[in-house]
């Protein structure tokens, strides 16, 4: 069965559509989901003689009378639509021999006479809040795919080694009383082990260095949880979490690969030098707890890393030197004293409940932006027109928290608010500082200007939120409104961690500090508004009903002078800048052929109606498929897709929904690699989108045939793909892997284990490893 295909077809009818978030889900049409009940009643007048069953009522007359039949193929049981307990006999589903998919969940009262004696050959296995201390000894799950028992009241599953060649899925998690881990030997296709908060679970059995497929392992909540395998490197694992854990004193050194590590709240003191170094693909760690008191190791391909509740003085030396850091939590650091030192790349720093943090000295000097947004340039004709914007198109992106952090000296927060540049920040005051020479009472402020203010204009604002109003709903985002003659002209929203911990209003003394674009769109030095008068309007909303929380009893606003101007064409050498021309009409053939063929970015997007010529290989639709011989598993490629808005004949305009669209590469029905891009903008005609990529997601082979699919998506119904384009890029300047493998200067040499890089030099050998391996990126799905 091509269940992809037919899947494809009933998208296509509208039957039904994937998750938006998830290629693991499908959502199915209401009418679709009637149908079907509708044509499974009609099966007999007798529900346990009907295929499905779904309606709680009969499900629960037919497992007490014990009245399903070999008919029955699938329950799906929803206990909390059933008022009062019921209990069923431990063989109530002994007539239902084809039985595959039972799922029996959320919480009611359920009970089980004696122990449950039989259960068929199922596929699908979900029984929330399962009464037994263990499965029937008679049960064969050979055939399982997913086994998930959360809250269940299970000792263990079952005795010895059992055939399970086709489990996928393990799910025991919040199953108090569990001790003991099935031998999962024969579990060689396990991709998913969670068993958090199994609070009576002492060991983490040794089989587990046969689950070379295993994907994610979720301990988190193991109380009593002591002894794990160590000497293991398991292929595919990716994620480990295993916070409050507190009596884990073994570091988790079970795979090489693993790219998020949760050890939070462990008596684990420091990270090996040798797990530090064989990392290569750790993105995100999360180390913090009392017993963390330095540390002198972490991997240098770290992308976040969480140090909270930890008893460190200083942030360590190990830290201050890595280069993609982007994500700093160490908040409850309370013996922390100073900050300094780290990279210009951190995004996000977050340092609340650091009681005696004084000093901070860190470079947060403004950089060339990575996200350059030239949505609805009217007056962009020309590439010299497009390439002379102001420096103000600096985008900052960096969020600071300092809540809580009351020693900060005045220094500090002077250097902080005047001289940093970031998104927002939060920190102790009691008043708007002087340099917001625009203050009012209350949450609004108008300003005017004797001259008119320029498109490229940009602000910083300064709110002081209430610290006594109690509020119905604490507040989880501020939102700022700019007008002109009565006109939105911007509206910026911003998501703070300190709104929403305290349901009486917040604590005294605490400012928010953002900076913006005084203009939604931004427009190009020629173009100025027409107005010197703006209005600042600014609200604590909470996310859960829209209600506005905390009252804002001061504001005060600066505007920022506008700097020199300069040329982004000669400084777009960056691979990961994000370029947007979105409804820039008159640019012309010129600045897009310049735009395609010479700036380096992630991907660009601008107005279009037709692939580039350069994309030799087109198709009409979504997908295409190029035929290139024998490619490097380092080749790359360049995309282009033809989106066009799906408007209906009552909708103008498509909304300003997020979205995202989607490349999959496939080789001989494989998935090689995937590549996601964000535009997030509303289109009002069609616009080309081009990207690069690479063929390969890991970079582990030195050759392939190149039978290669390309398909691309758009999650949002507002928008279709009605052409795409591919360009194999030439490997200009650089050798093959194979090629460079086998150079004796000393850069690299491959041991027998594809997985183990080994070098003769010291210096550069971090670039060799990412270059040679590839670094997995991943959507903060954790962040």
């Amino acid at each position: 069965m091509d269940v992809e295909n037919g899947l494809k077809t009933l998208a296509v009818k509208s039957l039904v559509r994937n998750d938006s978030f998830s290629s693991q889900y499908i959502e199915m049409h209401s009418l679709l989901q009637q149908l079907g009940r509708q044509v499974v009643q009609e099966q007999s007048d007798e529900p346990g003689k009907r295929q499905f069953l779904v309606e709680a009522e009969e499900i629960r007359d037919v497992l007490t009378n014990e009245t399903g039949t070999r008919s029955v193929i699938g329950i799906s049981f929803d206990k909390s639509k059933i008022r009062g307990e019921f209990s069923v006999s431990g063989r109530a589903f002994e007539g239902m021999h084809n039985l595959r998919y039972l799922k029996i969940y959320n919480f009611g009262g359920l009970e089980i006479a004696g122990d449950m004696e039989y259960l068929p050959h199922l596929r699908l296995l979900r029984w929330d809040v399962y009464p037994g201390k263990n499965l029937p000894p008679t049960f064969q799950p050979q055939f399982l795919v997913k086994l998930c028992m959360k809250f269940s009241k299970l000792e263990k599953l079952w005795e010895g080694i059992q055939p399970l060649a086709n489990l996928k899925t393990l799910d025991l998690a919040n199953s108090y009383w569990l001790k003991e881990i099935p031998n999962l030997s024969e579990a060689t296709n396990l991709e998913t082990l969670l068993i958090y908060s199994c609070s009576s679970l002492v060991e983490l059995p040794s089989s587990i260095r046969n689950l070379h497929k295993l994907e994610e392992l979720d301990m988190r909540g193991c109380k009593k949880l002591r002894i794990i395998p160590t000497n293991i490197n398991l292929a595919s694992l990716e994620a480990v979490q295993m916070a409050d854990c507190p009596r884990l004193r073994t570091f988790p050194d079970i795979s090489s690969n693993i790219s998020y590590l949760d050890i939070q709240n462990t008596k684990i003191e420091d990270i090996p030098s040798s797990n530090a170094d064989s990392w290569i693909r750790l993105e995100e760690l999360y180390i913090g707890s009392s017993r963390l008191k330095r540390l002198t190791h972490v991997p240098l391909s770290l992308e976040k890393l969480d140090l909270s509740d930890s008893d460190i003085r200083t942030i360590p030396d190990c830290v201050i030197g890595l280069p993609g850091l982007r994500f700093l939590i160490i908040t409850n650091c309370r013996k922390l004293v100073s900050l300094q030192g780290l990279q210009s790349s951190l995004r996000y720093l977050h340092a609340d409940d650091c009681v005696l943090l004084k000093s901070v000295c860190l470079s947060f000097c403004k950089q060339n932006s990575s996200y350059i947004n030239l949505d609805g340039c009217k007056c962009v004709k020309s590439e010299k027109n497009a390439i002379r914007v102001s420096s103000t198109f600096y985008y900052p992106r960096r969020n600071i928290s300092l809540f809580n952090c009351f020693s900060l000296d005045e220094e500090a927060r002077r250097v902080i608010i005047q001289q940093w540049d970031y998104q927002s920040v939060v920190l102790p005051g009691k008043e708007v500082p002087p340099e917001f020479t625009h203050r009012a009472k209350g949450n609004s402020i108008t300003i005017i200007s004797s001259g008119t203010f320029s498109a490229s204009s940009r602000f910083k604002a300064c709110l002081l939120p209430s610290t006594s109003v109690e509020v119905p709903v604490p507040s989880n985002r501020i939102v700022c409104r700019v007008r002109s003659k009565g006109v939105i002209i911007n509206e910026l929203d911003f998501y703070s961690t300190i709104f929403g911990r305290w349901s009486k209003g917040l604590p005294s003394g605490h400012m928010f500090v953002f900076s913006g674009a005084l203009f939604k769109e931004h427009t190009c030095l020629a173009l100025e508004a027409t107005t010197s008068e703006i209005q600042f309007e600014f609200s604590c909303i909470s996310d859960i009903n829209g209600i506005i929380g905390e009252k804002i009893i001061e504001c005060g606003v600066q505007m920022l002078e506008e700097e020199c101007e300069m040329n982004i064409y000669s400084s777009f050498d960056d691979p990961n800048r994000e370029v947007k021309f979105l409804n820039c009409m008159k640019l012309d053939e010129e600045a897009k052929r310049a735009i395609v063929q010479q700036w380096a970015y992630k991907y660009v997007c601008f107005p279009g109606k037709e692939i580039p010529a350069e994309f030799t290989r087109k198709a009409t639709g979504n997908s295409i498929n190029i035929s290139e011989g024998t490619l490097s598993a380092s080749t790359s490629f360049k995309a282009c897709i033809l989106l066009s808005p799906n408007l209906s004949p009552n909708l103008q305009h498509p909304p300003n929904y997020l979205y995202y669209i989607v490349c999959r590469l496939r080789s001989k029905g494989i998935l090689i690699n995937e590549l996601e891009f964000y535009p997030n903008s509303s289109l009002l005609t069609e616009h080309l989108l081009v990207f690069r990529g690479a063929l390969f997601k890991e970079r582990r082979c030195v050759e392939v045939v190149s039978d290669i699919q390309f398909e691309f998506s758009c999650h949002e119904k507002y928008f279709k793909i009605i052409e795409c384009g591919v360009q194999i890029m030439a490997e200009e300047g650089e050798s093959s892997s194979s090629e460079w493998i086998e150079q004796s200067n000393g850069a690299a040499k491959v041991s027998k284990d594809e997985n183990v890089i080994k070098t003769n030099k010291n210096t550069g050998w971090w670039c060799g490893l990412r270059k040679l391996v590839g670094l997995k990126k991943k959507k903060n799905k954790r962040e």
